[in-house]
């Protein structure tokens, strides 16, 4: 009420702190001058409302006295947050589309130089004997270029420049081949045994994603879900 309000101070009104900061500012204000500053006022149920304040002084009565007129800033605050969120989400997309074009390089490079490990190790393999005791060493060659060469593919068409090769997966096939990097990568102290479902039909989905596909912290519920993203209709 208007009886209420004259009763108050501008202490009773600001936090101290606020009062405190703005006490210190008038002491510089000779009479004549005015400032523009923010502070915190308090209304009576204990909220903080953030105001810009606009303090003159001047002669009123034949006193010097001074004429302080506060905006809420509330609406400002708020819009400044929602333009700073903006930015922020702006700059992360820019930052991934860099990304995507920095893999998507670094992708195209390394899969020009595969084609010529691969091309060697296809001469290779070509000029040695059947009994050859690096033939096996070279078909690995060709092995871990042709996974690499997957990866590349993957890298390029997550950055925009090349697609996902969606094809007829045979699971046990693919499972089949990584066992090899699976027990030279587990601790020697490790027993590795792998069940195999028999005559498992095949999937259409890309094999480069499945190989990285970990469902370790995937939910139940996320499965099927899981599975249409892969082109699979059912996955357990």
């Amino acid at each position: 009420t208007r009886e209420q309000l004259l009763e108050l101070t501008p202490r009773d009104i600001t936090t101290p702190q606020a009062y405190s900061e703005a006490a210190s500012s008038r002491e510089h204000l000779a009479e004549g001058g005015c400032a523009l500053m923010e502070s915190i006022h308090v209304t009576r149920d204990g909220r903080h409302v953030p105001v810009e304040g606009n303090i003159r002084y001047l002669t009123y009565l034949g006193h010097t006295a001074a004429l302080s007129i506060s905006r809420d800033l509330t609406d400002r605050r708020r819009a400044e947050a929602e333009r700073l969120e903006i930015e922020r989400r702006v700059l992360q997309v820019q930052k991934y589309q860099s990304l995507g074009q920095l893999a998507g390089g670094v992708a195209h490079d390394f899969n020009n130089i595969l084609v010529a490990i691969l091309g060697h190790a296809e001469l290779a393999a070509s000029d040695l004997p059947e009994s050859s005791p690096a033939s096996d060493h070279v078909a690995q060659i060709k092995v871990a270029a042709n996974r690499a060469a997957s990866l590349c593919r993957q890298m390029l068409a997550c950055s925009g420049r090349g697609r996902f090769v969606v094809e007829r997966v045979d699971l046990n096939a693919l499972v089949s081949g990584i066992l090899s990097l699976l027990k030279s990568s587990v601790s020697k102290c490790v027993s590795l045994t792998v069940c195999l479902a028999e005559q498992l039909p095949p999937c259409r989905a890309d094999a480069t994603q499945l190989r990285q596909l970990d469902l370790r912290h995937v939910g139940v519920e996320h499965l099927d879900a899981v599975a249409g993203r892969l082109g699979l209709d059912h996955l357990a």
